[in-house]
């Protein structure tokens, strides 16, 4: 596939025609998956974890969304409004906000953290940004 790609620039610049890129790419390229579990061991390394129930969905497995980039909607993941708890295994602080886009009342969780959200923001985080 390179090989085409150089050809096909390679015979363009040859016919005088200008090549350049129409638009940078800078998508937030991260990973977000959705596991059945418990406890802190639910959440690998270099990823913030939100369980749908509190104690880290303890002692009954629940559901768990990984991710290890921003969220600007959780419903997209089927995640809105269900947050519990929360595990915080990556290097950096995450913020929880109540509304999509990263709006509204927030928390912070810090790096190495797992603890169940406050009583008045269980069952509302909406969005995701690691700082």
């Amino acid at each position: 596939m390179k090989r085409r790609i150089s050809f096909v620039l390679g015979t363009a610049v040859l016919a005088g025609l200008a090549v350049l890129p129409t638009q940078t790419a800078t998508a937030d390229v991260h990973r977000v998956r959705i596991v059945t579990g418990q406890g802190s061991v639910a959440c690998t390394d270099g990823f913030v974890c939100l369980y749908e129930n509190s104690g880290l969905n303890q002692p009954s497995p629940g559901r768990v969304l990984l991710t290890d980039g921003n969220i600007g909607w959780l419903s997209d993941y089927g995640f809105n409004d269900i947050t519990s708890s929360v595990c915080n295994h990556t290097g950096v602080r995450a913020t929880l906000y109540a509304d999509s886009g990263m709006q509204g009342d927030w928390i912070m969780v810090d790096p190495g953290t797992c603890n169940n959200v406050p009583d008045w923001f269980n069952d509302t985080a909406s969005s995701l940004h690691l700082n």
